[in-house]
């Protein structure tokens, strides 16, 4: 499954990638991550490998990935695996004056039987998977503008 979406940002890429790179930030802004944790850092930042918790409760998924590609304030790549999938994300910016263009491209090669699932569901999924990145960039655009703190965001 691939799903592609962009965003602009009325801020420099210096304002808005750390909010995407740092962990710390990143979960303000992406409510489904219930726990993250470093597992081994790299000094490059590429290797870097992590753990994360998504979901809630019994609905919730472990996934393990590492950083693929960085380039300060204009990319970074994730890969995640999980019991049920393997996914390739990559944020990209792109800067205009004081606008930053960022845009998320997902791959996701699910496991069986999820992929038995998605022959039947697939375009569902899809469109679900489109909602959360729309309403993810949306929370990451109002932080980056200063609409509202991130605290506003998550009570």
């Amino acid at each position: 499954m691939d799903v592609q979406y962009s965003i602009e940002i009325h801020a420099k890429p210096a304002e808005v990638f750390p909010w995407i790179a740092d962990p710390e930030k990143a979960v303000l802004w992406q409510p489904d991550v219930q726990h993250w944790e470093i597992i081994e850092k790299r000094g490059d930042v590429i290797g870097t490998v992590f753990r994360e918790t998504v979901g809630e409760g019994s609905n919730s998924l472990e996934m393990k990935g590492f950083i693929s590609k960085y380039q300060l304030n204009q990319e970074i790549g994730f890969h995640l695996e999980s019991k049920v999938h393997t996914i390739e994300m990559d944020y990209t910016i792109r800067s205009n004056a004081d606008v930053s263009v960022v845009s998320i491209h997902t791959q996701i090669h699910w496991k069986f039987p999820i992929n038995i699932i998605c022959l039947f569901s697939g375009k569902k999924m899809k469109a679900n998977l489109m909602n959360q990145m729309k309403s993810e960039g949306n929370a990451l655009k109002k932080i980056c503008e200063k609409e509202v703190s991130y605290s506003d965001l998550n009570g």
